[in-house]
């Protein structure tokens, strides 16, 4: 194989690369706000194997505090971050959730209020998340955008800008494909 064609080859691999991962990611985050949803990335291993560490965790909006019931898995705001536990109990009274991680042995310190609840997770996507997350760290995006620029520069560096062939001397291009002048007659 010539080596523009394994060049052209890998310029086009590395856009249509670079092209899927950026509609797989606009997917990902894009497609459940359609439907209400908001999507959020696992960190910590709180919830054991319900929602393993880099699961990809999408979360209902409209459900709040006051739709809440004990075993239901609820986002809610702690300290300027998203936590995502189980409801435990709920003290409808007090307007207070208690939550528990899966894997902790206690329930959490502080109760939550109904108002800092942000949703119920209606599923995840395992290691989703991870991938998510290191598709848009800063390294990622980098190594991608350099590639792509490096293949472009190639492209233009080494590829002729006018690939097409050359014309047989005598006869205008358009009746390349005609072989005697009997062709030309008919035409």
């Amino acid at each position: 194989m010539k080596p523009l064609a394994i060049l052209r080859r890998a310029l086009f691999a590395t856009i249509c690369l670079d092209c899927a991962l950026i509609l797989g990611m606009s997917a990902a985050l894009a497609l459940p706000a359609l439907f209400g949803m908001e999507a959020c990335v696992v960190m910590s291993d709180s919830m054991g194997s319900a929602l393993p560490r880099g699961s990809l965790a999408y979360i209902d909006r409209a459900a709040d505090g006051t739709s809440a019931s004990p075993g239901d898995i609820i986002a809610f705001t702690l300290e300027d971050s998203l936590c995502v536990h189980r409801a435990a109990r709920i003290d409808e009274e007090g307007g207070t959730i208690t939550t528990k991680g899966d894997a902790n042995e206690t329930d959490d310190l502080h109760p939550v209020p109904f108002g800092d609840v942000r949703g119920a997770v209606r599923f995840a996507l395992p290691q989703a998340g991870a991938f998510l997350h290191l598709l848009i760290s800063r390294k990622t995006i980098v190594i991608l955008t350099s590639a792509a620029l490096a293949f472009a520069y190639l492209a233009l560096a080494y590829l002729p800008l006018n690939d097409r062939r050359k014309r047989p001397k005598g006869r205008p291009w358009r009746f390349n494909h005609l072989t005697s002048p009997n062709d030309l007659k008919r035409a």
